[in-house]
C-alpha cells in the first residue's frame, strides 16, 4: 500500500468516526426543534382558542356533562367583584357552568378558596 492509499483510507476512517455522528447529532437537533416550534404554535392556538379564537380542539379539556349541576348562586356577587375584576374572571364569562369548573378548565387548577366554597361542596 502506498502512501497515497494510506492517506485516503485514513481519511475515510476519520470520517466514518467523527464526521458522520456529528452530522446525525446536527440533524436530529434540526428535527427536535422543528418539533418543538410546532408544539409551540399549537400551545399558543389552544390559548387563542380559550379567548375567543377557534379551537384548535373541539372538545374541551374537562368534559361538562348534564350531570354538572348549574350554579344556583354568582360566585362573584358573593365575594362582591367589580366590573373589572368581571370582564377577566373564567367564571363570570361561562355562566352556564360552576365557577369553579370554569376557572379549573382555563387556568388549569383549582384555586384554593374554592375548596371552601357551597357551591363546591354541593357539587
Amino acid at each position: 500500500m502506498n502512501n497515497l492509499q494510506a492517506t485516503t483510507v485514513m481519511i475515510a476512517l476519520f470520517a466514518l468516526r467523527c464526521i458522520v455522528p456529528l452530522l446525525l447529532t446536527v440533524g436530529l437537533v434540526r428535527l427536535m426543534n422543528r418539533l418543538v416550534e410546532r408544539w409551540t404554535a399549537e400551545e399558543a392556538a389552544r390559548e387563542q382558542g380559550a379567548l375567543g379564537g377557534t379551537p384548535l380542539v373541539s372538545r374541551p379539556a374537562i368534559p361538562v356533562t348534564s350531570a354538572t349541576p348549574t350554579p344556583s348562586f354568582s360566585c362573584w356577587l358573593l365575594r362582591n367583584c367589580d366590573e373589572t375584576r368581571r370582564a377577566g374572571c373564567p367564571a363570570y364569562r361561562r355562566q352556564s357552568i360552576p365557577c369553579w369548573q370554569a376557572r379549573l378548565m382555563e387556568e388549569g387548577k383549582l384555586p384554593a378558596g374554592c375548596q371552601t366554597c357551597p357551591g363546591f361542596a354541593a357539587a
